[in-house]
C-alpha cells in the first residue's frame, strides 16, 4: 500500500485528523470510491495501526502509521533548490512571493518552540513561482542563512498564521518525518494525538 498515491493519501490523512471514525465518514470525506478506501482501511486494520469497534473505527498508532511515509516519500528528492542568502531569516520571509507556503521547519516554528533551524523552507511550484524566487533572491546568495525551495509533490493542506500561509499541523509533521526529523516535530504527536516521546 503506497501511502503518497492519490486516493491512498487522501484516505489516511482523514484518518489521523480523525482517529474514530466510520467508511461511510471516510467515503464522504473523501469522495474516494467505496471500494478503494474500504481497501485502504482493512489494510490499516490488518497491519494494527486500525482496530475495528462496535460502531466503527479507531486509529490506535497514528505514530506507527505517519512512520511508514518516509518509506515513498524523500524530502530531498523534491528538493528543487537551495539558495545561500545574505540576508536574515525576518529578511527572507519578507521578501517572498505572497502565494508562498512555508512548510517543515518553516512552519513548524509556529506550532513549537522545540526546534529553531538557520533555514527557511517553502513549497513552490516549478514554473513561475520557483522563476520569481530565482528572480529576487539570486542577486543576494553568498550567505549563511539557507532558502530551500521544494516541489509540491501532493497538494499541501494549509493554515493561515499571522500573515504567512503554512501548512497544517498533520502535513507539517508528514514532511518532518520525509525529512527524518520526525523527533524535532514531537511537540506535533502531544499536539494531534496526545502522544509524548521519553526523554
Amino acid at each position: 500500500m503506497k501511502l503518497t498515491s492519490r486516493q491512498t493519501y487522501k484516505v489516511v490523512f482523514f484518518i489521523l485528523q480523525n482517529p474514530i471514525f466510520t467508511q461511510t465518514t471516510v467515503f464522504k470525506a473523501t469522495n474516494v470510491s467505496w471500494g478503494r478506501m474500504n481497501e485502504i482501511v482493512q489494510w490499516l486494520v490488518s497491519k494494527n495501526f486500525v482496530e475495528k469497534k462496535e460502531k466503527g473505527y479507531e486509529l490506535v498508532d497514528p505514530a506507527g502509521l505517519v512512520s511508514l511515509f518516509p518509506l515513498y516519500r524523500d524530502m530531498n528528492s523534491l528538493l528543487l533548490k537551495k539558495l545561500p542568502l545574505r540576508l536574515s531569516k525576518k529578511q527572507i520571509m519578507e521578501r517572498l512571493p505572497k502565494k508562498t507556503v512555508l512548510c517543515m521547519d518553516s512552519a513548524l516554528q509556529f506550532y513549537s518552540g522545540y526546534w529553531h533551524s538557520d533555514r527557511i523552507c517553502i513549497y513552490a511550484d516549478e514554473s513561475i513561482a520557483l522563476k520569481k524566487i530565482e528572480k529576487e533572491f539570486m542577486p543576494l546568495t553568498g550567505g549563511n542563512t539557507f532558502l530551500w525551495v521544494f516541489k509540491s509533490d501532493i497538494t499541501p493542506e494549509t493554515r493561515k498564521e499571522k500573515g504567512f500561509t503554512i501548512t497544517g499541523k498533520l502535513r507539517t509533521l508528514i514532511d518532518m518525518a520525509c525529512d527524518n526529523k520526525s523527533y524535532y516535530a514531537k511537540d506535533l504527536y502531544k499536539q494531534l494525538w496526545k502522544l509524548k516521546f521519553e526523554e
